[in-house]
């Protein structure tokens, strides 16, 4: 897939929240979404930008502007500016069966005191995974 643009949070945390995430791999097997695996960070702001991270090579790999938003995260009016690239992602067959998959990104904030704020973002990617021949 082709991506390219700008990406502008307006999601209501304050500057000092700390913000979980979460990707949940699914597998739908038999009419019912299977949990396959999953990865979760307490702190996504430290490491939104680490070149070691899951979601690095796909998303924040890409932001151009980084220096001007790494102290930013997810807080309202950042505004992310991507390099156009080929979004591909590729998973090891051995570990993986043929199938319908959905991807669940789920980013939760926390105040000072660690209560969940009433809001989140979620969202699914939903794909069919293949072997290639």
């Amino acid at each position: 897939m082709d991506f390219s643009g700008n990406m502008t949070f307006v999601w209501d945390i304050q500057p000092q929240d700390r913000v979980e995430f979460i990707i949940r791999v699914l597998y739908f097997d038999r009419g019912t979404w299977k949990p396959t695996y999953s990865v979760i960070t307490h702190d996504f702001c430290k490491s939104m930008y680490d070149s070691r991270q899951l979601w690095y090579p796909t998303w924040t790999g890409h932001v151009i502007n980084v220096e001007d938003v790494r102290d930013k995260c997810t807080y309202p009016g950042t505004k992310l500016i991507f390099e156009p690239y080929l979004m591909t992602i590729a998973m090891n067959f051995t570990l993986v069966r043929e199938g319908l998959y959905k991807i669940r990104c789920t980013f939760k904030a926390f105040d000072s005191a660690d209560n969940v704020r009433p809001t989140n973002i979620c969202f699914d990617i939903f794909g069919d995974a293949h072997k290639k021949k």
